[in-house]
């Protein structure tokens, strides 16, 4: 079952584009982060998370609200992994 935690998770940062709605760890080590605008990235391990937050970070650097512009390649709405 997984677990929800509360958005000051220690993740460090909110690839959302909006708030974040919570953070989930699973049982088998996937780490997802649920968004208020209906998104959800999901991550395999700590490695796959940092190239993430890379991705978001590159994103704001161009100026960019709405991150799944940056994530989108590996991405879908409710089902996301990176």
């Amino acid at each position: 079952m997984p677990t929800k935690v509360s958005v000051r998770a220690g993740i460090g940062f909110n690839p959302c584009g909006s708030e974040v709605e919570g953070y989930n760890f699973e049982p088998n080590g996937v780490i997802s982060i649920t968004c208020t605008n209906g998104n959800v990235y999901s991550v395999r391990n700590n490695t796959e998370l940092n190239k993430m937050k890379k991705k978001v970070i590159e994103c704001q650097k161009k100026g960019f609200n709405d991150y799944s512009e940056c994530l989108i390649i590996n991405n879908k709405t409710k089902d996301k992994y990176i």
